[in-house]
């Protein structure tokens, strides 16, 4: 009986404790996941939240959630943007600046300057990862403003160099000149956002439109010719044909500036593979100028494979064609930029 008593005590004396402790602490979310703008007020800053499995992963989101604030109707050129660096001695930059471009080009195709990650969470019970994205509209407009100084006086001068007896020449500034003039365009639209006030600190001395217009017109001035031996059904040529006027040369293989030379070849191969077809092919290719100097070099090799040998063939073409459509362009712009120097 005593013993019974001393358990009921017991049981009602451990209930009695439990109800009378605190309830477990419940982690709570920083304030800044649901509403960036108490700690970083909107007037002052843009925000945006990123999750992940990673920070990397989480940063690399929340930079994309803030490029979406931006306009993207502006189609930035990835060869524009290289040559833009290379142009102004910092590629280094660019490798940089490039490889968050890639990673936020999920999102949007413009470029982001000045981003800055201040916070960063971890939420211990699912393990995701989450951070916070901030640019400084003031600071970040100082940057851009002083960035466009400096690339209107460099247009300036290719403008300036652009007057010059050699159509070639010619081409070269005025090319130099829209790819700086392109950054220009970009970081004025993200002004437009950013900062709209500060675009009335700078002045623009030539219009972007008309800095392409003048480049086509200089472009039609570089007469091209292409010559290709064994190439099946001319499509090697007619790549390179497609990417030359595609910068705006012209096909002129009487008066060429630049001129294409180079032979394809291909062969079956036995492997020892039953049923399949192999077919290797090398190409290579040299571009000229007008003086004899070479341009670029471009070669390819390699074997395709196939159950039927006309469609391993084909395969070979198209491995062809694309390593003109990859290389071709970036050698010649690195040609007319070489120019400049």
């Amino acid at each position: 009986m005593q013993s019974w008593r001393f358990l009921s005590i017991l049981c009602i004396t451990v209930v009695l404790g439990c109800a009378g402790m605190p309830p477990p602490a419940v982690a709570t979310r920083p304030a800044w996941m649901e509403n960036p703008q108490l700690k970083y007020p909107s007037k002052f800053y843009l925000t945006a939240v990123g999750e992940g499995d990673t920070l990397q992963t989480a940063e690399t989101v929340a930079a994309g959630n803030l490029a979406r604030i931006f306009r993207t109707d502006i189609v930035v050129d990835e060869r524009l943007t290289e040559r833009y660096y290379e142009l102004i001695g910092k590629q280094n930059v660019y490798q940089e600046q490039s490889q968050l471009d890639r990673n936020i080009s999920v999102y949007t195709a413009m470029s982001l300057q000045n981003v800055q990650y201040p916070e960063r969470y971890t939420d211990k019970k699912t393990g995701r990862v989450y951070a916070l994205a901030t640019l400084n509209r003031a600071e970040t407009a100082a940057i851009y403003v002083n960035r466009l100084k400096e690339n209107d006086a460099m247009i300036v001068r290719f403008v300036q160099r652009s007057e010059s007896p050699s159509p070639a020449m010619t081409y070269a500034a005025l090319a130099a000149a829209v790819a700086i003039s392109a950054d220009s365009h970009q970081l004025r639209a993200q002004l437009d956002v950013l900062y709209p006030q500060a675009k009335s600190q700078v002045s623009t001395t030539y219009a972007h439109d008309v800095l392409q217009q003048r480049m086509a017109t200089a472009a039609k001035q570089i007469g091209v010719a292409v010559s290709i031996e064994n190439d099946p059904d001319g499509k090697v040529a007619q790549t390179i044909i497609a990417q030359l006027t595609g910068l705006g040369f012209v096909v002129a293989p009487g008066d060429a500036f630049l001129q294409v030379r180079g032979s394809v070849a291909m062969e079956e191969t036995d492997l020892g593979s039953k049923g399949t077809f192999f077919v290797r092919y090398v190409m290579k290719l040299d571009m000229v100028d007008a003086y004899g100097k070479t341009v670029a070099a471009l070669s390819e090799q390699g074997r395709e494979g196939h159950i039927s040998l006309n469609e391993a063939a084909n395969r070979c073409t198209r491995s062809m064609t694309g390593a003109v459509e990859r290389q071709l362009v970036n050698k010649v712009f690195n040609y007319f930029d070489r120019l400049l120097m």
